[in-house]
C-alpha cells in the first residue's frame, strides 16, 4: 500500500508538515509505504477550464502537476495537508484540488472518475482559532464535498479528518501530546480503513 502526502504549507517545518509526518509515521508503522510533496515551490498553475481533458484524457498544462499526477496515479491513499488560509486551503493546494478535475467523466445524473486504482483521502487542517469554531466547518465543507465525490468511501469518517486547532506558533502542533497521538492514530487508521474497500 502506498501513501502520499501533499503539503500545501509553504512552511515546511510547520504545524501542517508536522502532522503530515506523524500521520505518514503511523502509516509506516502498519507497513505502508509513504512519499510526500511539498508544493511551495511547485510551479502548478490553476486549472483554466479547457475541457481538453475530456477529449485527450489528462491536463494539457505543462507544469509540475504532471508530475503530482503520476504520484497520485501510484498511489493508494492521498493525504492533503494545509493551514486554514482565509477560510480555506493554501492557494498552491486549491489548485492541486481543482486539477483533479482531468481525472473526472460527466455521466448522466454524475459523473465517474478515471482513477487507474481505487484510492481514498484525508485532510489535515491547522489554524489558531479553536477547532470548534462554526467557521471551520462551513468554509471546508464544500471542499469535504468534492473530496467524497471523487475518492472512496465517506470522507466525513473520523479517520479521513484531522483538526489542529489553537496552533498559535509554527511549532504547537510537535508539543501538543494528544493532537500527535491523533495524527499518528489517523495514519494506522487509514491503512486499516483502505483494506475494507474490496471488502464492502
Amino acid at each position: 500500500m502506498k501513501i502520499l502526502g501533499i503539503m500545501g504549507s509553504p512552511r515546511t517545518k510547520g504545524n501542517s508538515a508536522t502532522l503530515l509526518g506523524k500521520v505518514l509515521d503511523g502509516a509506516i508503522s502498519k507497513s505502508a509505504e509513504t512519499n510526500i510533496i511539498s508544493l511551495n515551490n511547485l510551479d502548478i498553475k490553476g486549472c483554466i477550464n479547457c475541457d481538453a481533458c475530456k477529449r485527450s484524457g489528462k491536463c494539457v498544462l505543462k507544469d509540475d502537476m504532471q508530475k503530482i499526477y503520476d504520484m497520485i496515479d501510484d498511489s493508494d491513499i492521498i493525504v492533503f495537508s494545509s493551514p486554514n488560509y482565509m477560510g480555506g486551503i493554501h492557494g498552491k493546494l486549491k489548485c492541486v484540488i481543482d486539477r483533479l478535475y482531468a481525472y473526472i467523466i460527466s455521466e448522466e445524473g454524475g459523473f465517474s472518475v478515471t482513477f487507474n486504482k481505487k484510492k481514498k483521502a484525508a485532510l489535515i487542517v491547522t489554524q489558531r482559532t479553536p477547532e470548534e469554531y462554526t467557521s471551520y466547518t462551513e468554509a471546508f465543507t464544500p471542499l469535504r464535498y468534492i473530496l467524497n465525490n471523487i475518492f472512496e468511501g465517506s470522507f466525513d469518517d473520523p479517520c479521513k479528518l484531522l483538526l489542529g486547532g489553537e496552533l498559535n506558533g509554527p511549532n504547537d502542533a510537535g508539543s501538543n501530546i494528544e493532537l500527535m497521538n491523533k495524527a499518528y492514530n489517523m495514519g494506522i487508521d487509514l491503512v486499516e480503513d483502505f483494506k475494507t474497500i474490496d471488502v464492502l
